[in-house]
C-alpha cells in the first residue's frame, strides 16, 4: 500500500512481509522516478501506537470504482493512528488559469499521482524551485 508521506519523501510504500511490516520512504528522483529513501530521517518523527494493528483487506488491487465503493461502508472510514495535522498553514489563495488542453493535462498527471490539482500544481512549483536553487 502507498500513504502520502511528510517531505522529503512523497509516498510512504508499506508492505507485511512474513508478519513483519516494511515501510519505505519514496521520494522523486532527478529523472523522474521514484527512489528509496533512507529511512533514518522518518524514524525519529514515527509515533507508534501501542494498538496492534487490525487486519484488513489490502486495497492496492482495486480499481478506483472497487476503492470507493469499500471505502463507502462506514466500518470502513474508521481513523487509525494518531491525528496529523499539516505542519504549516497554506497562504492565501491565488488564482491561476490555464488553457484548455493544459488544465486537461495537470488533472491527467495528478488524477495519476492520486493527488488533487491544487496539491500537484503545488508540489510541480515547489520541484521548480527546488530545481533552480540547485
Amino acid at each position: 500500500m502507498f500513504y502520502p508521506a511528510i517531505p522529503p519523501a512523497h509516498w510512504l510504500m508499506v508492505a507485511e512481509i512474513a508478519g513483519e511490516v516494511l515501510v519505505v520512504p519514496l521520494a522523486p528522483s532527478s529523472i523522474g522516478q521514484p527512489k528509496p529513501m533512507s529511512p533514518d530521517w522518518l524514524l525519529p518523527r514515527i509515533q507508534t501506537s501501542s494498538r496492534p494493528i487490525p487486519e484488513r483487506p489490502m486495497t492496492n488491487d482495486m480499481n478506483s470504482t472497487e476503492e470507493h465503493a469499500f471505502y463507502a461502508k462506514p466500518e470502513n472510514q474508521a481513523p487509525q493512528g494518531p491525528v496529523r495535522r499539516r505542519r504549516e498553514r497554506l497562504t492565501e489563495m491565488v488564482p491561476v488559469r490555464f488553457p484548455a488542453d493544459i488544465l486537461d493535462e495537470i488533472r491527467r498527471r495528478a488524477d495519476i499521482d492520486d493527488r488533487s490539482v491544487s496539491a500537484w500544481i503545488r508540489r510541480a512549483v515547489e520541484h521548480e524551485i527546488d530545481r533552480q536553487a540547485s
